[in-house]
């Protein structure tokens, strides 16, 4: 799985996501410690951490949006970005100063310099927008190039992108090491980047993988989010502060961490690190520290961090941490506390499909491959009703017909057996997984992809998750019928 983007895809939440980022109590601890142990084996924690100091005060602030005009920016989605827009800016600061960047196959300036969001130059540039055709597909990598080196270098002013558009890069496929490359070039120029995912189709897996990796946020929109409040959230985020890790001290007993590189820090939000624990390590109290800049200042941040027992909530780390450590965790999308929740419903989402399909495989009598299907659920989730109940029936079954042989052989994982079961079909999975593109056309499956809801919250690559989804029920239905 080294190129894929991310794991999980997400869904609506309404505007909940904006509201839970925004307004962080302020009186919640700022670390936060999970595990979860697999009986017999490795040993994952997830760590949320956040600024627990003041931070130095901004020397003004230098915005670059960009704005999304390809083809798929059209009619309510066009006319709700560009309101957002206009909103946006008219709620910045007076020293916040703002380059307006139109984007689709190329990146076309509509204002020379950065100036002030009420000014006149932004008002025409405004007008040059609304009368600009929504035409082609969208380059992201020369989007964030372009928006990269428009900043001036001796500049004081902090530094960010606003993106406001649908995250589709059809023009020039962004797989992970493209990935890699953009967020270097934007950590180095402490540059950080928001979105506003709005569209018919949005890759919201990229956009929450850039927002992760270099200290922005991210808002998807829906039906329930307003202009004002989209706006206010994306002006909070312009006028942040970020602190940027230059040094960073962790446990000796994290024996993996991801991503490879701690992301930059801001208060309105968590930073999540997760990984696999050393063999036998006492997690009852850690100590962090992470030096770094903000606003050009030398800031240490600090946290003892008492961690408890193996939590079963937790149980979706294994998967998470072994499906990001091909890449480093570049394209992981746990943009805070509730990024990290959401990547757990997800899974646990793919878990009962699993679980479906074992229940379909008892019921035609298919023991086998309903024990496989059972336990490979339950091995990413051991309290899983439905997986539990079909492996009590499976058990009933073989009692009931005594010589009846397990599914799996000694040494040999659920996993495993299905997987040289349906080595065929599971070959075509993982060589789609691991390419960096989608495999020709005549891979997919026949039946139609359903396109994404509008407004899902963090949803990931779109067809190629929903095509993903597809290969992995044809071949766990292969398993079935085999």
């Amino acid at each position: 799985m080294s190129n894929r983007l991310i794991l999980p895809g997400f869904l609506p939440v309404v505007v909940a996501w904006v509201m839970t980022i925004a307004m962080v109590d302020a009186a919640d601890d700022a670390a936060r410690l999970e595990t979860y142990s697999q009986s017999g084996e490795k040993n994952y924690f997830a760590l949320s951490i956040s600024p627990n100091i003041a931070l130095p005060s901004p020397r003004g602030h230098a915005v670059v949006v960009l704005f999304d005009t390809s083809a798929s920016q059209t009619g309510a989605f066009r006319a709700k970005a560009i309101g957002t827009l206009s909103q946006f800016l008219a709620g910045l600061s007076a020293q916040t100063q703002v380059k307006l960047i139109a984007v689709d196959l190329a990146a076309h300036a509509l204002t020379e310099e950065f100036v002030a969001g009420d000014s006149a130059e932004m008002a025409k540039a405004i007008n040059a927008l609304k009368h600009r055709a929504p035409l082609g597909a969208t380059d992201m990598v020369a989007a964030i190039d372009a928006a990269a080196g428009s900043f001036l270098s001796k500049s004081a002013a902090e530094r960010s992108v606003i993106y406001v558009g649908d995250g589709q890069s059809g023009a020039h496929f962004v797989d992970s090491d493209t990935l890699k490359q953009i967020v270097q070039q934007l950590v180095d120029k402490q540059i950080a980047v928001t979105s506003y995912s709005i569209g018919p189709r949005c890759d919201t897996g990229l956009l929450a993988a850039l927002a992760n990796q270099t200290g922005g946020l991210l808002v998807v929109d829906h039906d329930g989010a307003t202009v004002k409040q989209v706006a206010a959230f994306l002006a909070g985020a312009a006028e942040g502060v970020v602190v940027w890790p230059t040094k960073a001290k962790l446990p000796k007993q994290f024996a993996a961490v991801l991503p490879a590189n701690v992301p930059p820090l801001r208060s309105d939000r968590e930073t999540i690190l997760i990984g696999i624990l050393a063999q036998g390590a006492d997690t009852k109290s850690i100590d962090v520290a992470i030096a770094g800049k903000a606003c050009g200042k030398e800031v240490d941040l600090g946290w003892t961090i008492a961690g408890g027992a193996s939590n079963e909530d937790f149980s979706f780390l294994p998967d998470l941490v072994e499906s990001a450590k091909g890449n480093g965790g570049v394209g992981l999308a746990t943009v805070g506390m509730a990024g990290l929740l959401e990547s757990r419903r997800m899974i646990h989402a793919a878990v009962e499909e699993i679980a479906r399909l074992g229940s379909q495989a008892a019921a035609t009598g298919n023991t086998d491959a309903a024990e496989r299907l059972a336990n490979e659920a339950l091995r990413r989730d051991p309290k899983d009703p439905t997986a539990r109940t079909i492996r009590k029936a499976v058990e009933q079954q073989r009692a009931a017909k005594p010589g009846t042989p397990s599914a799996t052989t000694a040494g040999e994982t659920p996993l495993e057996a299905t997987r040289k079961k349906t080595a065929k079909g599971v070959l075509k999975l993982e060589k789609f997984r691991n390419d960096q593109a989608p495999p020709p056309a005549d891979e997919f499956p026949q039946d139609s992809v359903t396109p994404e809801v509008p407004g899902g919250l963090l949803e990931s690559t779109t067809q190629r998750d929903s095509v993903v989804r597809q290969l992995i029920q044809r071949d766990v239905e292969n398993a079935i019928s085999a």
